[in-house]
Parts: structure tokens; C-alpha cells; sequence
């Protein structure tokens, strides 16, 4: 089994998952219901269940420490899916409620599969569903944050549409921070301004008190 096939079967699974979310027959509530609706599309594509690993544990080391009550796992990785054997792709997944921003938790992933899975002939898939009916939380800078990360990564989301708000946030905050800063020198140059005012004033008396003598 190639990667293209094992990719092939992924994307196949997921516009499955998405047509069954648009038609109200998939309403996941976290990641493993996304997690198993793949797995179920996955198997049927690909006719076999071997080489489709979900949760697998990677570059486990021999012996596992606990340090101050947690559980030292190193450099151990837990993805959602591997797929091959040896590994072809390897898929992290993502869920969003909607009204909350898990954009940290996504940089995470992405960055995590960049520094253990990157070697030639991986390939490394980002998966977010948002239940928002109409679009992700991420908006277009989020979505090039993410893709500025690992350019190899394929990103899929569900909905697709963008979530426009962000860009006028973005623009918003963009236009405030150029406001404050023309105030700021705006203050700085009405400040040297009375200063050399005052100035001259001092000066300017001090001239009179000499002639005065």
C-alpha cells in the first residue's frame, strides 16, 4: 500500500464524514466520534484494517519515568492516526465547539508532527471539525499562521468557509495599534514643543534681567 493510496483513503473518508455532516447524519460531540467515523471510512476504502492506527504511541522510550506525580513520556507522540507500516501518513485531529478558540492547541499539532514525524515520504494531515454551522474559527491569518508552520502539512476543515470576523479583528486591531502609535508621537512632539517654549520664556527673561543690570 502506497502513501498516495493511504492518502487517496483518507481524503475519501473525510468528504464522507463532511457529506454526512452536511446532511445531518454525523453530529460528532468530540474527537474520538471523529476519530471512528474515519476509522470506519478508512477500513471500507482501503478493504483491510491493517496499517490504520489510531492513537498510536511513537518514539517511546524503554523505561518511563514519573516526576513530581506526572508521567515523563519524553519525546513520545501520541497521534490520532497512523496509516501504514512503516508509516505513510500520520493525522492529528481537532474538534472546536464553536464559541471557543483552540488556536494554540492547532499551532501545537502541527508543529508537533513538523519535529517527529518529517521524514521523506510522510505525509502529515491537520484535521479541525467546528461544529459552528457556517464556518471554522480560524480565519484567513490563522489558517496562513498554520500553514507558514509546516508548508507540507495538509490542512482540512470542516465547514470550510473561513471565519470572517477574524479578518475584521485583525484589521481592527491592526488600525488601533496605528493610531496609538501616532499618538504616542503626537504626544512625544507636543511635549518638545512646550519644552522649547518654556525655554525660550526662561531665556528670554534671563536676557531681560541682564540688560535691566
Amino acid at each position: 500500500m502506497t502513501e498516495t493510496n493511504y492518502m487517496l483513503a483518507l481524503e475519501a473518508a473525510w468528504n464522507e464524514l463532511k457529506q454526512w455532516a452536511d446532511d445531518g447524519r454525523f453530529k460528532p460531540e468530540n474527537e474520538e466520534d471523529i476519530q471512528c467515523f474515519l476509522y470506519r471510512g478508512l477500513v471500507n476504502e482501503l478493504k483491510t484494517a491493517t496499517g490504520v492506527r489510531p492513537k498510536p504511541t511513537t518514539d517511546k522510550p524503554r523505561s518511563i519515568f514519573d516526576r513530581n506525580g506526572k508521567l515523563d513520556v519524553k519525546d513520545m507522540h501520541f497521534p490520532d492516526f497512523i496509516l501504514g507500516n512503516p508509516k505513510n501518513v500520520v493525522v492529528e485531529i481537532k474538534f472546536a465547539r464553536g464559541t471557543a478558540s483552540i488556536f494554540g492547541s492547532c499551532k501545537k499539532d502541527v508543529e508537533k508532527m513538523k519535529l517527529r514525524h518529517n521524514a521523506q515520504g510522510i505525509s502529515k494531515v491537520f484535521i479541525l471539525f467546528d461544529v459552528h454551522p457556517e464556518h471554522v474559527f480560524l480565519g484567513e491569518s490563522q489558517l496562513a499562521v498554520l500553514k507558514a508552520i509546516d508548508p507540507t502539512c495538509h490542512l482540512f476543515h470542516y465547514p470550510e468557509s473561513l471565519n470572517p470576523g477574524t479578518a475584521n479583528t485583525a484589521a481592527q486591531k491592526a488600525a488601533d495599534t496605528k493610531k496609538k502609535k501616532a499618538a504616542a508621537v503626537q504626544a512625544k512632539r507636543s511635549a518638545a514643543a512646550k519644552k522649547a517654549h518654556a525655554t525660550r520664556k526662561v531665556n528670554a527673561a534671563t536676557t531681560q534681567l541682564g540688560k535691566a543690570k
